[in-house]
C-alpha cells in the first residue's frame, strides 16, 4: 500500500470515528444540554467513546488474527472479559469520586448510555466480520500469486527449451549465426533471471525483450519468411506484468515459419488511450496432426495468466480461418 492510500485509510477512519462519537450527541435532543450542565457526564461519554474505539481496534488488530485464527478460542473470550471489567471497574472508581452511580437509571443520564454492553457487542461483531473478510481476500491473493508463479513457471522453460532447440538445429548444420544466436540467448536469460520475478516490469524493457527475441528467430529464416514488427504510440512511463505477449509471439514463430513455403508473421503493438492493442498474425504452415494439441496448451496457460492479472478486464479474440491465424488481445492499463 502506498502511502497516498495509506494516509487516504487513516483518514477516512479518523472521519468514521468522529462521526460515532457525535451522532448520538445531535440524534438525541437532551444531550447537548445535560453534557453542558454535567461535567461527569461529558467525561464519561468520552471516556466510553475512547475505550470502545481501543476495544475494536484490539480485537480487529491484535485478538482475533493472533489468537482466533490459531483457534485459541478461549483466550479471545478471557481477553475480551478481562477488557470490559478494566473498563467496568474504571467506571465504578470514577463513580465513587463524582458521587454517581453509572447504572443507576435516572432521567438526567443520556438515553445512549443504557445500551452500554450491547454498543461493545456491535463493535465485536464488526471487528470480526472485517477482520474475516481482510483473511479471506488475503487468501485469495496468495493463492492467485501461487497461481501466477506456477503459470510463469511453466511459460519459461517452455520458450528455453524451443529457443536451445533451434539453436541445436542452427549448430548441426554448422550455421555462421550459431555464436550470436547464443549470445542474445544470454540476453534473454538475463532478463528472464533478473528483471522477470518482479510483479511489473517497464514496458520498454518488455519490447526490448520481445524484439531480442525476434532477432534471434531471424537469425534461422530464410529470405521465404517476412517478420513484421510496428509499435505505434508512446512506451514512456508504461509499467506491465512481464512475459505477457511473448507466448502469442513464441506460438506464431512455432506455426508459422517455413524454410520451403513464403510465409509472413505481423506484430503490431498500439498504445492508446492508456491501453495496449496488441495483435499477431500468421500462416498456419506446421503440421496439421499436432498443431491444435500443441497450440491449445500454450494458449490456455496464457489466458488463465491473464485472467488471474485482470481478472477479466481484457479482451482476447482468436480467428483462424483458412489456414491463417489471428490473435488480438487490449489490456487496459488502467486495470
Amino acid at each position: 500500500m502506498n502511502m497516498k492510500m495509506k494516509t487516504i485509510r487513516i483518514l477516512f477512519q479518523i472521519t468514521i470515528w468522529i462521526v460515532y462519537i457525535l451522532l448520538p450527541v445531535f440524534v438525541v435532543p437532551e444531550p447537548s444540554s445535560i453534557f453542558q450542565n454535567n461535567t461527569y457526564y461529558l467525561i464519561l461519554y468520552i471516556f466510553v467513546s475512547i475505550f470502545s474505539i481501543g476495544y475494536f481496534y484490539f480485537n480487529y488488530n491484535y485478538l482475533i488474527p493472533k489468537y482466533y485464527f490459531t483457534k485459541k478460542f478461549s483466550l479471545v473470550v478471557l481477553a475480551n472479559f478481562i477488557y470490559l471489567l478494566l473498563i467496568v471497574t474504571v467506571l465504578k472508581v470514577t463513580d465513587t469520586i463524582f458521587g454517581y452511580n453509572f447504572y443507576e437509571e435516572s432521567p438526567q443520564r443520556p438515553v445512549f448510555f443504557s445500551g452500554f454492553f450491547i454498543r461493545f457487542i456491535v463493535l465485536f461483531a464488526l471487528a470480526f466480520s472485517l477482520r474475516i473478510n481482510k483473511h479471506l481476500q488475503l487468501i485469495e491473493a496468495q493463492k492467485k500469486e501461487a497461481e501466477l508463479i506456477a503459470l510463469k513457471a511453466r511459460l519459461n522453460p517452455h520458450f528455453l527449451f524451443n529457443v536451445l532447440n533451434d539453436i541445436y538445429g542452427q549448430a548441426l548444420i554448422k550455421s555462421d549465426t550459431t555464436h550470436e544466436s547464443i549470445a542474445k540467448l544470454s540476453s534473454l536469460m538475463r532478463y528472464l533471471i533478473s528483471e522477470c520475478t518482479a510483479e511489473r516490469v517497464a514496458f520498454e524493457r518488455e519490447l526490448s525483450y520481445m524484439k531480442n527475441y525476434i532477432e534471434l528467430q531471424r537469425l534461422r529464416l530464410t529470405p521465404k519468411t517476412k517478420v513484421n514488427l510496428k509499435i505505434e504510440g508512446t512506451t514512456e512511463n508504461i509499467w506491465i506484468q512481464p512475459l505477457l505477449f511473448i507466448p502469442f509471439i513464441e506460438n506464431a514463430f512455432k506455426y508459422g515459419v517455413s524454410n520451403e513455403k513464403p510465409s509472413s508473421i505481423d506484430i503490431d503493438f498500439v498504445i492508446k488511450n492508456n491501453c495496449i492493442n496488441f495483435s499477431v498474425r500468421n500462416k498456419i504452415v506446421t503440421s496439421p496432426d499436432n498443431y491444435h494439441e500443441s497450440n491449445n496448451i500454450g494458449i490456455e496457460t496464457s489466458v488463465k495468466r491473464l485472467n488471474n492479472l485482470f481478472n477479466n478486464q481484457y479482451k482476447l479474440d482468436i480467428v483462424e480461418k483458412e489456414k491463417e491465424f489471428l490473435l488480438t488481445l487490449k489490456i487496459n492499463l488502467n486495470a
